[in-house]
Parts: C-alpha cells; structure tokens; sequence
C-alpha cells in the first residue's frame, strides 16, 4: 500500500484533541463541536480557572459549573471529554459527569508533589489507578 491509500488510512486512526482552556475556547465552543473529526474535548481545570480571575481554584463551583456545561454540550454533540484531575476522588466526580478520558499527569504535579500510583481497582468505571481510554 502506498500513496493516497496509505495517507487515507494513516488518516483514520489518529485522534484529534482539542483543548477547552480560557476564553478563546470557551466563546467558541459552539463552532468547535461542530467541527467534523474532533474525536476529544480536553478540558484544563487550571487553565480554566485561570480564566474565571481564580487561579488554582479548580474545585470552585464556577470552575465546575463551566466545566459541566462544556461536558454536557460535547455530550449531546458526541464528542468524548477528557480533563486532568489532581487525584481519584476529582477523577470520580468528573467520570460520574460524563468525562471519559482522564489525565494524572501534568507538569505542574511533577514540580508541586511526589508522583505516587493511586491504588488498583476491579472497577473499570470508576479511577483508582488506571483510566482506559475511549479510543
């Protein structure tokens, strides 16, 4: 296989994430849903609440208000939503939301805390130590 064919089925097998982290995101998150090909949402938290004038404050209710309104509106455009959470107890929270995808990592954990590997669980559903992905 070479050429166009190649191209075309190298195409279908990679997935295009966007991020929703401050207000370019957020003001066009209506255009953006419409996009064909965005397979992902990645939501920011601290990006986010960057952008609402309360840094750091990713579990305030204005983070997760915007938060739930852009996993409810990805929902009903069929797009998967993934987000970082600081640890299980936040990654739950946005799983029973409607957050398929979760990150652990970022480069601010590497710098702020110890990287510690959150205990195992027979539950896939829910985060004790490793999110399968949707893909």
């Amino acid at each position: 296989m070479g050429g166009d064919d190649y191209t075309e089925e190298q195409n279908g097998r990679v997935t295009v994430i966007v991020h929703i982290e401050g207000e370019r995101g957020v003001e066009n998150l209506d255009a953006i849903l419409d996009v064909d090909g965005i397979d992902m949402l990645f939501l920011g938290p601290y990006d986010i609440s960057k952008y609402l004038g309360i840094p750091g404050q990713v579990r305030d209710e204005r983070v997760e208000d915007l938060m739930s309104e852009v996993c409810e509106r990805a929902e009903a455009a069929g797009k998967v939503v993934g987000m970082f959470a600081d640890d299980a107890e936040m990654a739950n929270q946005w799983i029973d939301t409607g957050v398929q995808y979760v990150a652990r990592w970022t480069a601010l954990s590497s710098r702020t805390r110890s990287w510690t590997r959150l205990p195992t669980s027979g539950d896939r559903g829910r985060v004790s130590g490793v999110v399968h992905s949707p893909f």
